[in-house]
Formats: structure tokens, sequence, C-alpha cells
């Protein structure tokens, strides 16, 4: 139908066969043209004029081989005869509108026909997208084809992209399910938008009923985020806002059951067109952390034997009580030395001790009022601060207490043992300049009592003005 035209307009025309395409260059598939006539010469006419563009080019001859070409492969466009025998273009190309109807290839239909509306009409509706007439212009079917091909190319591009995201908004959504943190998003009025497996189960609530729900509930810490407050106006939404990011290891969070539990959180924003669109928190319990600390600070002031305070932790009390100068000189140190305490660990094995040293710690505690505080000091040492003690007559009283409640025989077991004790009180005064200080006064009026007791309890007063201690 009128090709020997274009076959004329190239020179040296190669032979091809129906289904032939060219070789594809390293780097990937590029898109691929489908040329369609029934005259092979017009095909290697047409594979002339396009080689050099950037794509790979398929043939065919007859209408039923193109539709096999397309329903086996993607082409970016397809150049379809219209005059071809037995199947003609138009009915190719509705068989090929047929056989993917959701994404059909674009054609351009190459024909010597006239150009005629109805024909026009005819070629549309048979799913054409434009028309070239013979004799074919070349640099019009070069630009034709450039512009198809690149749209495609863009598409396959955009598809790739869209894959790409896909499996990366996979890969994170497995992320958020198999992380062992609690995730939450938040919108700037505080509702939870998203919510992942660990947060719903440290909030003992499923995590597709966290989202709704406002962040607030959840916070323990009322002063941190008030449940009245607006949540951009939070202290943590507007650090993070103005940081960017913030971390906060005092937050207390309370799950469905009420129950608090302290957790470590960070926060983030996620902004839109320079407006923060979503806060991003990620906690986890550190429940176990703050037990720990909590026991390694309470064994850090604590004696391990008794469970009484140790000596840095009367040091620390009796600083702090210098410190308060309307109280500097309301308050004594009692210092308590155990009189037969080494011949029990000598007869009876230091086993047999340890049971007495926490006989002691609990006279001691039992006898005291709950102001007062005890402390082991170390070996058969311990002192006691007592507080509030203006009033006269006091600090003679709480001795008299220590030493009658220390009087008493201990029994471990069936064995009976007496110990008794020496106390030295030093009242706090002027004279004194930190805790160290009143120990030593202590200590040296403990040495006095048990120089002056004879081997019997009793209990000696400091002389403030002259804290000074023996060597021992």
């Amino acid at each position: 139908g009128g090709v020997e035209t274009l076959a004329e307009q190239v020179m040296n025309p190669t032979n091809t066969t129906p289904g032939d395409s060219s070789d594809h260059p390293a780097g990937g598939p590029l898109p691929a043209v489908l040329v369609v006539d029934d005259i092979e010469a017009n095909l290697v006419a047409m594979k002339r004029v396009l080689k050099d563009l950037d794509i790979s080019i398929s043939t065919a001859q007859s209408g039923p081989d193109a539709l096999a070409l397309v329903i086996r492969q993607e082409f970016a466009v397809v150049l379809l005869d219209v005059r071809m025998p037995g199947m003609d273009g138009y009915e190719t190309a509705e068989a090929i509108f047929l056989a993917n109807p959701a994404a059909p290839p674009p054609i351009i239909f190459v024909t010597a026909d006239d150009r005629s509306e109805e024909r026009m009409l005819q070629g549309y509706e048979s799913g054409a997208i434009d028309f070239l007439y013979k004799p074919i212009q070349e640099r019009l079917l070069r630009s034709k084809v450039r512009i198809l091909t690149d749209l495609h190319r863009q598409r396959q591009e955009l598809k790739l992209m869209t894959l790409a995201l896909s499996e990366a908004n996979r890969r994170a959504t497995s992320l958020l399910e198999a992380a062992s943190e609690g995730i939450v998003g938040v919108d700037p009025d505080g509702v939870i938008t998203f919510a992942n497996p660990a947060a719903g189960a440290l909030l003992k609530t499923q995590a597709d009923r966290l989202r709704g729900m406002p962040m607030q509930r959840f916070i323990a810490a009322s002063e941190l985020i008030p449940e009245d407050r607006p949540w951009v106006e939070t202290p943590l939404a507007e650090a993070v806002v103005l940081e960017g990011s913030a971390r906060d290891r005092n937050t207390t969070l309370r799950g469905a059951d009420n129950r608090p539990f302290p957790v470590e959180m960070g926060a983030t924003t996620i902004s839109d067109a320079g407006h923060v669109s979503e806060f991003v928190l990620a906690f986890h319990d550190i429940s176990d952390q703050v037990r720990i600390t909590d026991e390694l600070r309470k064994r850090a002031e604590h004696d391990v034997l008794t469970g009484l305070s140790n000596r840095a932790a009367m040091r620390k009390a009796l600083d702090a009580e210098l410190a308060d100068i309307e109280n500097r000189s309301n308050f004594a140190l009692i210092y308590i030395d155990l009189n037969k305490f080494k011949p029990v660990n000598d007869q009876y094995g230091h086993e047999i001790g340890d049971q007495v040293l926490k006989v002691v710690a609990k006279r001691l505690t039992n006898s005291l009022r709950k102001c007062d505080l005890v402390a082991r000091l170390g070996g058969d040492e311990f002192a006691v601060l007592a507080r509030s003690v203006g009033r006269s007559g006091v600090i003679e009283g709480i001795a008299d207490q220590i030493i009658t409640a220390l009087d008493q025989p201990i029994t471990i077991g069936e064995t009976s043992i007496r110990i008794g004790s020496a106390l030295g009180v030093v009242q706090a005064s002027g004279s004194y300049s930190d805790a160290d200080d009143l120990l030593r006064s202590a200590d040296s009026a403990m040495y006095e009592a048990k120089r002056s007791g004879d081997g019997q309890s009793h209990w000696a007063l400091a002389n403030p003005s002259t804290p000074t201690s023996p060597d021992h």
C-alpha cells in the first residue's frame, strides 16, 4: 500500500524477519519499538530511519505476528501499517487494545490512504494516537518515536521508583513491627496516628487501637505534659520543634492498666513545607535499669549486712544538718562502740558475730525516734544522728535508751551473749565545721566513755572546744 516510496528513501536496506529485534546494549533493556508492515522492504527501511535512536526495534509482517509480540513484550510505541492482507491495521490495533486494555502501547498508524475525517476517526477508535502519512518524513518520524520512547522510559523509571518506595515502605514497616522499642506517630494535636506492636505491648493496648487516642493519656508525669494543655505547647513538643529532636530519661508512662513505668524517650519531627506535620516518639521501658541504679545507689549509702545507712550516708546527713544554720545546734551525734564484740567473733565465729550485729542494728532502730538516723560505720561501730534535741534532757534520754537496749542479752540459737556499749555524744554547735569534725569529736568522747566505764556500758559528752581524736 504505497510502501515503495518509503523504501526508495533509504539506501542499502538490510533483510529482517518478523519478530526480529536489535541487540540491547549493556546497561539494561532499552525502550522497545514494534514496526508492523507486510512488506519486508518497508520494515528494513523503517529500521534504518530509526537506527540512531537509543531504542530496541522489533518487526512483524502481519497482524497476528504483531499481536503475539505485544502479548509477550512491552512496547513503547507500535508503528502499524494500515493496509495489510488478512488482518488490517485497524483490526490489529483493536486486537492489541483488547489484549492489554489496562495499558495498551501507543499506536501510530503509517498509511498512504486518504486523510479523510472518517478514516482518521476509524483509526482513533481502533486505538491509535497519531497518524504518519507516506511518504514518511524521517525527522518527523524520529521525533515522534523519540518523544514516545522518552515518555516510556520515564514511566519505567517512575515504576521502578514506586517499586523501590514500596519495598522501602515494606521494609520500614517490617522494621517498625520488629523493633523492640515502642514507636508512635503523634499529630500536632497530640493524637496518635500510628503505633508499632511494641508500643501496644508497652502501653497494654493493641497497636491498632492506639490510633486516634491522645498521647497525653499515656504520660503519667502530668507536670511534664499536662492533659489539659495543647500538645504543641508541652515542654517535650516545644523542645523537639526547637532542637529538631529531644531525649528524656525521666519520663514516666502508664499503660491502659494505669501501671506507671519509667521510659527513656526520644522524639523527632516530620515536616511538610516547613511546618511540623507529625512527631515521632520512640521509647523503651527502663524499669530494670532504674531498679539496678537504685540498688547500686542504695548499696553506696547502706551497709550490706545490717541494711542501715553507712559511713558515707552519715557524713552526707551530718553535712546537711551543719549547712542548715537555723537547726545546726539542734542535733547531736552519738558514736557507739560495742564493748565485748571481739571475743564473740573469736569464740563463736564470724557467722554468729554477723547475727549479733544484725540484732544490734534492729535494737538501735527500734529504740530511737523516726526522725533519728542510725548508721553502721564499720566493724562493731555505729552512729546515731539525733535530731530535735534542743530541749533539756533529750540527749541524755536517747543515750540511756541505747545503753539499755544494748545491755540486754542477745540470744542466737541456744547461745546467750552480752556485749554492752560505750557511747560518745557530741551536740552540734558553731565549733564544728564539717561531718568529719563531728565524727572525730564523738569518737574521742566514746573512748573517754570506755575509760570511765571500766568495762561497763557508759556514755560521755564531748567538749566542743576540743574536738580531737586519739590515735587508735
